[in-house]
């Protein structure tokens, strides 16, 4: 599903579901990093936004499902920025439990980097007659 992503700025990662930056060795150097992900509905939300000015890496579940640990843990594996690294999560039981656990191990055992994540909310759980509301960010 996400071969299709790969372009001018996008890579793969061999063996995983992480789409990185072309120039993510260079950008290493000089930035923070900004990684998301989270399960596949129709398509891999976060991969289409990884790129220049965008995010550094994106980790992709299969359809409605986390990515497994093991693909966080090697994308963050990967990135080794000096200057820190934030995670955006989208606020789902699965993604917060497996992004939450790949860097709660990777912080054990890996301190030279900072490592933040931040849990991403639906703009709107329910509606005006309490009912639940359309999905949206």
């Amino acid at each position: 599903m996400i071969v299709g992503w790969r372009g001018g700025e996008r890579e793969l990662a061999s063996c995983k579901r992480v789409v990185f930056r072309s120039d993510l060795r260079e950008c290493n150097k000089r930035n923070v990093m900004l990684v998301a992900g989270g399960g596949s509905g129709h398509e891999p939300f976060a991969a289409g936004f990884v790129g220049k000015g965008l995010l550094s890496a994106a980790v992709c579940g299969n359809i409605f499902a986390s990515p497994p640990t093991s693909h966080i843990t090697a994308a963050l594996e990967d990135l080794k920025s000096k200057h820190g690294v934030v995670v955006f999560v989208i606020n789902y039981t699965g993604d917060r439990l497996n992004f939450g656990l790949a860097i709660e191990r990777f912080n054990t055992h890996r301190t030279a980097m900072m490592l933040h994540w931040k849990a991403v909310k639906k703009e709107r759980e329910l509606d005006d007659e309490g009912l639940p509301a359309r999905c949206s960010l």
